[in-house]
């Protein structure tokens, strides 16, 4: 009910002004009265040209500003960035060099330790031959004295090197058999 009454209402009204439009009358009087419809009509299609012209200048102005403004905070950005790598690159070479000083000495202790075992297990063996020439020198030494009283014990073998013991200093105790 409602619904059809405002449906009625509305084309009531759009009848109204539809009447309204047809009572006006829309002739033009005299040629003085054309002249000024025709310089009417032309001034308000040349007010809006103007103002369409005048809309695209400004647009093209405001993104000629605004590339400008991109371009030169662009610019300040990158320079701040410079400026601040160089203010970091310093402590960044010194890191670097601190690290790379850290991993040569790990290396060269490593090595070095791998030489020191190398060179415990020269002087190990070394130290062994040395003894088996030692002894197989005593043996030969007490087979010698077997006929005498005295039997032979190695107190200290220093400066040992060569193949027969030619510039050892062997310090020999005799004791008495028996």
């Amino acid at each position: 009910n409602k619904l059809d009454q405002l449906k009625a209402k509305q084309e009531a009204e759009l009848q109204a002004l539809l009447d309204e439009d047809n009572n006006r009358e829309s002739t033009v009087e005299s040629p003085r009265d054309q002249d000024e419809a025709a310089t009417l009509i032309q001034k308000v299609f040349r007010g809006y040209q103007g103002r369409n012209r005048a809309k695209s200048i400004r647009n093209h102005k405001i993104s000629a500003v605004l590339k400008l403004q991109k371009l030169s905070r662009s610019h300040l950005a990158k320079k701040r960035v410079n400026e601040r790598r160089e203010q970091v690159l310093p402590a960044v070479n010194m890191i670097k060099r601190a690290y790379k000083c850290h991993v040569a000495k790990k290396k060269f202790l490593n090595l070095k330790k791998k030489n020191d075992s190398a060179i415990v297990i020269q002087r190990n063996v070394r130290s062994m031959l040395e003894k088996n020439k030692l002894n197989s020198l005593k043996d030969k030494v007490s087979e010698n004295l077997k006929t005498t009283k005295f039997s032979v014990r190695v107190l200290r073998a220093t400066n040992v090197s060569g193949d027969l013991f030619s510039k050892a200093d062997v310090y020999v105790k005799l004791h008495l058999k028996g």
